[in-house]
């Protein structure tokens, strides 16, 4: 996984930055659930939280869960 270095302005703190960027790329199905877990280090429901905030919708399908537990499993996450 790279890593990526960026200026984050005055009123938005890092840990904020990160759920965004995490919820973002979800939501673009970009990333797995448990990527943007790994990304932002939220648990489950503090992550479903935050997409709520955002309005970012949970659509989960057979082939989403069989991927992600994978994804999880792979990482140590499962």
């Amino acid at each position: 996984m790279a890593q990526l270095v960026v200026e984050i302005p005055d009123g938005v703190t890092p840990e904020e930055a990160l759920v965004d960027f995490a919820v973002s790329l979800y939501a673009r199905d970009r990333i797995t659930y448990a990527d943007a877990l790994r990304m932002c280090g939220l648990g489950v429901w503090d992550f479903q939280q935050e997409m709520a905030k955002r309005g970012v919708g949970y659509g989960y399908e057979l082939e989403d869960v069989e991927r992600d537990v994978e994804a999880a499993k792979a990482v140590g996450l499962w």
